[in-house]
Parts: structure tokens; C-alpha cells; sequence
């Protein structure tokens, strides 16, 4: 991606804090993601992209099946997006939405408390709860048939309140 900045390392105190549901995740001072440009980062063996509507990571952040937890492996993309978040001020919402496979129980239930619950490490990591949005969308067949894995969540962003 042209004009394109690296996003620095996690900060060893969300690296450590694998056996937390929600560390406290605090972005790094010395961090100098672009303000203007996106972003581009290979974090903790996480590749984090920023687009202009969405962060998309290569590797999900994922959940077991049947559980609201994200998976420890799955803490340092958090708290790269949490740093993504510190900087770049100019991204005004994010909606963080939770997916859930067709064999889960609840499917809609539980996609909305995956997409809070990392809404909520989010915010415990400093970014302010009114630029965040949580919601589920339940199962999805198609995404599922297109091998992605359904125990999820995913972030859409816009620049405004009322891009979204």
C-alpha cells in the first residue's frame, strides 16, 4: 500500500496477559501509525491492514465454538488495534461485528456477546466507547462455505458518525 506506515510492536504487557479474557491493553506512547495514510503492520505474527473502511487481520480474531472468549493467540490483534485506534484519530466509529457458526446454539445471541465482549477489551484498552458500536449478525452459510472460520469478529470503520 503506498504511503503506507508501520504500526509499531504489541507492548509486552498485552503480549504477557495471554491468560485474560481482557487484558489491560494500553497503546504504546512511542507508537507512529500515519494519521492521514493507511496502515500496515505484521504485529506479533498478526498482519493488520488499515483500509479505508475496515481493519482487516489476516488471521481473525477467533473464538471456540460455543464460547464468548476470544482465544488467547487472539489478544495481540486486539491490542494492535487498540493501537491502530490510539492514532489514528480521524477514524470516528468502528463497528465491531460478531459471527457465529450454523452449529453453534444461539448463533445470534452469541455473536452479539463475542462482538461486545471485544468492544469491551477495546475500551478497557483506552480507546473511547463512543467511537465503538458492537453488533451480531449470527451465522452466515456463505462464509463458512468460503472456509472462513465462523467464530469471529471483523471491524468496519468510518470516518464520521454518519459514514457507516
Amino acid at each position: 500500500m503506498s504511503g503506507a506506515s508501520a504500526v509499531p510492536a504489541v507492548p509486552a504487557h498485552a503480549r504477557a496477559a495471554k491468560e485474560t479474557a481482557f487484558p489491560s491493553i494500553a497503546p504504546d506512547p512511542s507508537s507512529s501509525a500515519s494519521a492521514s495514510g493507511g496502515a500496515s503492520a505484521a504485529q506479533g505474527g498478526q498482519n493488520i491492514t488499515v483500509e479505508p473502511s475496515a481493519i482487516r487481520i489476516v488471521e481473525p480474531i477467533a473464538f471456540d465454538m460455543h464460547s464468548d472468549t476470544p482465544r488467547a493467540t487472539s489478544l495481540p490483534a486486539i491490542a494492535a488495534v487498540v493501537e491502530i485506534l490510539a492514532e489514528r484519530h480521524d477514524i470516528q466509529l468502528v463497528t465491531v461485528t460478531g459471527h457465529a457458526s450454523l452449529l453453534e446454539k444461539a448463533p445470534q445471541k452469541l455473536s452479539e456477546r463475542r462482538a461486545t465482549h471485544v468492544a469491551d477489551a477495546l475500551s478497557k484498552g483506552g480507546v473511547e466507547q463512543r467511537r465503538l458500536v458492537a453488533r451480531g449478525v449470527g451465522s452466515d452459510r456463505a462464509s463458512e462455505e468460503r472456509g472462513e472460520w465462523p467464530c469471529r469478529v471483523d471491524f468496519k470503520m468510518a470516518r464520521s458518525a454518519t459514514d457507516g
